[in-house]
């Protein structure tokens, strides 16, 4: 597990599409949304993980209660990356991804070590409306042997 260093900040990045897209620039804009297909949204950042967690998934979840009737409509899928658990009990080692040189492209899916969090949201007549991150900003990260060990690793 990583701990990031202290005061670290966090931010999420949504991408809304189709009818989302449409809703999020009618809130932004008084002018037509009628073409617009896609809107990518970063937030600001915010003091931790948690918080941008938060914040994403009630904007997320505002955005799709304005699209459909029945919650029941929406399917949500939301992995969280298994280097930032704390209670992750599973074999890193058995969740890295390789390319055919040997080099490390993923671990547990995500290729992008930053990124604590994804979050997708769509309805059966629209796939993948919404597809958000939660990231943290860049700090320096411990070895990849530390990473994989699976115990924590604090980061000053």
């Amino acid at each position: 597990m990583i701990t990031p260093p202290l005061n670290t900040q966090s931010f999420y990045t949504a991408l809304f599409e189709k009818d989302a897209a449409k809703f999020v620039t009618g809130l932004m804009s008084q002018s037509g949304s009628a073409d617009v297909e896609q809107v990518l949204i970063t937030s600001k950042d915010m003091t931790s993980d948690v918080e941008a967690t938060n914040e994403l998934q009630a904007a997320a979840n505002e955005v799709m209660s304005n699209l459909v009737e029945d919650e029941s409509e929406v399917d949500t899928v939301v992995h969280f990356n298994p280097i930032y658990l704390p209670a992750y009990d599973g074999n890193l080692f058995e969740m890295i991804d390789v390319d055919g040189e040997g080099d490390i492209t993923a671990i547990a899916g995500f290729g992008n070590p930053f990124i604590t969090m994804s979050l997708k949201k769509s309805c059966h007549e629209n796939i993948d409306i919404i597809d958000a991150k939660v990231n943290w900003k860049q700090f320096q990260l411990p070895p990849i042997n530390e990473l994989l060990a699976n115990k924590e690793v604090l980061l000053s």
